[in-house]
């Protein structure tokens, strides 16, 4: 039994550790060579897009619930309901968050927004709306809400016949992943609005158990809040 919670846990933390070490350690690699030529925020993608690939093939091998078959009938409307419902929220939050006097005490906030606004718009969207949103959500949603969720179902992992996880695991899974998303933003005004964004992705994810759906509601939120602060 022991071994095979520190199995779970493991297969939960490693991937996240994974993550964060290769993922600075790629931007500092890359700002090293080309931050004088092209900026922050394109070493930042060039970092996303290095690690992308072994997220996804963690995510893969991930005891996860997945359904995997596209939308039919209703099932459209509630993909669509979350994507619209989750870039509304955000949109709302955004505005909320940036007129808090938060940000005075917020040391990292500046700097971070700073490296997100260094480039053309097309690096923008592109890092932002695009490969960010891929990463963090087959990290935040996929590896690390869909396994603890999974912990509460000892059944087929298959979509079409799952157990249905105990709502104490379903929580858990959404609240964690939620937390997790916000503090490794490393500032206080973004941990409370990744944080809160997390917890709609969470339950967008759990409820229609399709990565896409969570990716492209916050690709779509994060070119939203572009188009917003565009001066």
């Amino acid at each position: 039994m022991q071994s095979r919670i520190a199995r779970r846990v493991f297969d939960l933390i490693y991937p996240l550790f994974f993550y964060y070490i290769m993922y600075y350690c790629l931007q500092v690699l890359f700002a090293s060579f080309l931050i004088d030529s092209f900026g922050s925020l394109f070493c930042l993608l060039l970092a996303a897009i290095c690690c992308i690939p072994f997220q996804i093939f963690f995510y893969r091998r991930a005891i996860v619930i997945r359904n995997t078959r596209w939308p039919i009938g209703k099932e459209w409307l509630e993909c669509i309901f979350w994507i619209v419902a989750i870039v509304g929220i955000g949109a709302g939050c955004n505005v909320l968050v940036s007129h808090m006097p938060l940000q005075d005490i917020s040391q990292g906030y500046d700097s971070s927004t700073a490296i997100l606004r260094d480039g053309s718009i097309m690096i923008r969207i592109l890092t932002n709306a695009i490969a960010v949103p891929i990463l963090e959500e087959v990290i935040y949603r996929g590896i690390i809400c869909g396994q603890i969720e999974a912990w509460g179902s000892v059944g087929s992992m298959a979509y079409k016949k799952p157990d249905k996880p105990a709502m104490t695991y379903v929580v858990f899974a959404v609240l964690c992943s939620a937390i997790l998303f916000g503090a490794l933003h490393f500032n206080v005004v973004q941990f409370l609005y990744a944080g809160i964004m997390g917890i709609f992705l969470g339950i967008a994810y759990v409820r229609t158990h399709r990565l896409w759906v969570v990716i492209l509601a916050h690709g779509c939120t994060n070119l939203l809040v572009i188009l917003m602060t565009l001066s």
